[in-house]
């Protein structure tokens, strides 16, 4: 063997041997193994990090995001404060949202967003639902229009987000104390404790839209208990005392 063959088979030696030192360097100090986890589709998965060998089931391509059904609306609140409130849907029967953020985005004049409020909230699958945001300060020489955003949803399939069974009775609206007052009693219709409900009052007008919206909150509620709740708002012109609506949202 000639001394141009010996140098070819010694350099390709030499390559070999630093390539797999440096290979299991790589595999021992910084390869990270496969999971459900590793925001990659590997290891046969359907997705990233679902389906096949993960536990979590991948979402269709055709789910649809949570979307208002109509503009947010305003309303006067005390001491001349706003309110707003915004309808939202989910249209997809199979999958919820069990949890989202939110905030209504509040514009001047000029197109400027002035203030946001934001929250958190879910919706069950195929809802339409309210969200509301009471007494807010907002400067109302400014203020031109709100629209309302969401962001984040963690979808889940919907048998495992089940909408609780909770039942409203006995409503009366009256004026009491310089302002009007939604009284009634929520029922736990369900087998479970719910906690945190949130309770939409809305107020309507002799002519049929809404005028006014408040809200409140029960604590806790257990299987089967009954409390009674109240909702108030100020004193408002041309309501309908027996046109008001009440509505409950939980999770289990």
């Amino acid at each position: 063997m000639d001394r141009r063959a010996k140098q070819i088979i010694y350099g390709i030696a030499f390559l070999v041997f630093w390539a797999l030192i440096f290979t299991g360097v790589y595999f021992m100090f910084f390869h990270t193994a496969a999971s459900c986890f590793d925001r990659v589709q590997n290891q046969g998965e359907e997705g990233i990090d679902c389906g096949s060998v993960c536990p979590t089931s991948c979402l269709p391509q055709t789910l649809s995001p949570i979307s208002l059904v109509e503009p947010v609306k305003n309303f006067i609140g005390y001491q001349n404060h706003l309110c707003f409130l915004a309808t939202i849907k989910r249209q997809n029967p199979a999958y919820a949202a069990s949890q989202f953020n939110y905030a209504f985005e509040i514009y001047d004049k000029t197109g400027r967003v002035i203030l946001s409020v934001p929250g958190v909230s879910f919706a069950h699958a195929g809802e339409v639902r309210y969200i509301a945001a009471a007494n807010i300060q907002v400067d109302r020489a400014a203020f031109d229009h709100v629209d309302f955003v969401s962001q984040n949803p963690a979808w889940i399939p919907s048998d495992s987000f089940k909408k609780p069974q909770i039942s409203i009775q006995s409503l009366d609206t009256h004026e009491q104390n310089g302002t009007f007052v939604i009284e009634g009693r929520i029922t736990n219709n369900d087998t479970v404790a719910l906690s945190g409900i949130d309770m939409i009052g809305i107020f309507v007008s002799n002519l049929g839209p809404f005028e006014g919206v408040s809200q409140t909150q029960i604590s806790t509620l257990a299987p089967n208990e009954t409390k009674t709740f109240f909702i108030s708002a100020p004193l408002l012109a041309n309501i309908n005392l027996g046109a008001s609506k009440v509505f409950a949202y939980a999770r289990r």
